[in-house]
Order: C-alpha cells, then sequence, then structure tokens
C-alpha cells in the first residue's frame, strides 16, 4: 500500500502514488491553544517518508524511546506507570526529549478495552471499530479525520498499518520481535508533520502497550 500527501480537512484527496514526496505537503489546522505553541523542529511537514526506531529499557518496558532516522537523535521520552489497576491518572506519558514538555498522554481502560489518547491537551478515543475485529480507531484533532491501526495482514507479527479514512497509508509499525530492546520502527508517510505526527506516534505508542498488555496477560492467564 503506498503512502499519500497528508491532507488537511480542507484538502482532496491525493491519487495513489507508491512513496511519491508530497508536492505541497501541507501543516495540518492548528486547534485553539496550539497556534500559540511554537513546533519543535522534528515536527515539521516533511516530504519524503521517515522511519522513528522505539526502543525500551529492558523487562519491564517502563522507560522508551523514539529516535530519528539517525538512530541517535532523541525525539520522544515514554514513561509507563506501573501502579494500582484502578486509577483515574494516565498510565504512559509522552515527553518531547527536545523540550521536555508533555506531549501526550494515553489511559488504558480495563472493561472496555478503549484507550483514551491526550495530545497537547485535547482529548479522543481509540477504540475498537467493531466487535469482530482487532482494528482500532480514532478521530484525528489536527486532520479531523477518522484514524485505524489494523494488522498489516493475517500473518503480520504484530506489524500494524495506520490509514485514514479514504484508506491512503499515513504510517506503519514494523514489530522488532526477536530484539531485546528495540520494540519496532515506525515509518511516517510524507506531509506526517506537526500535530498529527504528534497523534500518530501517540496512538501507535498506544497499540504497542496494547499488544504487551495482551502478551502479558495471557501469559499470566496461562493463554486465556
Amino acid at each position: 500500500m503506498a503512502y499519500q500527501q497528508v491532507p488537511n480537512h480542507q484538502a482532496q484527496a491525493a491519487p495513489n502514488a507508491a512513496f511519491a514526496p508530497a508536492q505541497q505537503p501541507q501543516h495540518p489546522q492548528p486547534l485553539p491553544g496550539f497556534a500559540t505553541s511554537p513546533q519543535p523542529a522534528y515536527g515539521q511537514p516533511v516530504p519524503q517518508s521517515r522511519v522513528l526506531h522505539v526502543y525500551h529499557d529492558g523487562l519491564t518496558h517502563r522507560h522508551s524511546k523514539v529516535l530519528d532516522s539517525d538512530k541517535q537523535t532523541v525525539l520522544y521520552r515514554i514513561e509507563v506507570k506501573l501502579g494500582a489497576i484502578i486509577t483515574s491518572k494516565p498510565q504512559v506519558e509522552i515527553f518531547s526529549a527536545i523540550s521536555n514538555n508533555l506531549v501526550a498522554t494515553l489511559y488504558f481502560h480495563k472493561l472496555s478495552r478503549g484507550i483514551d489518547m491526550t495530545v497537547h491537551g485535547q482529548t479522543t478515543e481509540i477504540k475498537k471499530a467493531g466487535i469482530m475485529t482487532t482494528t482500532c480507531e480514532f478521530r484525528s484533532l489536527a486532520a479531523q479525520d477518522t484514524m485505524r491501526w489494523k494488522r498489516d495482514g493475517v500473518f503480520s507479527g504484530g506489524d500494524l498499518l495506520c490509514l485514514d479514512s479514504k484508506e491512503q497509508l499515513l504510517a506503519k509499525f514494523e514489530n522488532s520481535s526477536f530484539a531485546l530492546k528495540k520494540e519496532g520502527k515506525i515509518e511516517l508517510g510524507p506531509g506526517v508533520g506537526g500535530v498529527l505526527m504528534d497523534e500518530i506516534v501517540t496512538s501507535g505508542i498506544a497499540m504497542i502497550e496494547q499488544q504487551r498488555r495482551r502478551r502479558n496477560s495471557s501469559s499470566a492467564g496461562g493463554g486465556s
């Protein structure tokens, strides 16, 4: 599936093109409160696809980081809170490694399996797209569109695709199944930057953490 230039909510859908650079990448329209907050350099729309690398600290996965394509520049720091099962506090916090500001939080609902995702103070819910599916969707407040994460094929091994409502590929996650400390890599399509990049990275981290929790739950329950 080919990446597409990411349109804003006023633009028309772009035709299919395999990894073609966006001619005029559009920055997502800022929400109230975002306009006064300057975007960091790594958050600007880019004409080519961009590969980010996700690493964790070890067995507990409490501390993770997202590196840029050079595998050296840290873009995000991720803190996973290990506390009470029932809590109203965010269980995952994501910080900008450049400014050290809080970018996003994630709260995992125990019963509904929904995830509250708050990016720059704006909250949306990541939820299953249907009863008999593993696909999850959320409303992007940056693009004013519905995005969804789905498995990349039946035997995906944890690999995921992020699509918009027109089935255009925005990002994909490739799982590093046998790596000791590397969780995987997130490849962003052309034009994904700014707040939309923060949303896609945060929702991707949510999918990674959800998969990890399911594996732990299955191991603890003997595969149930």
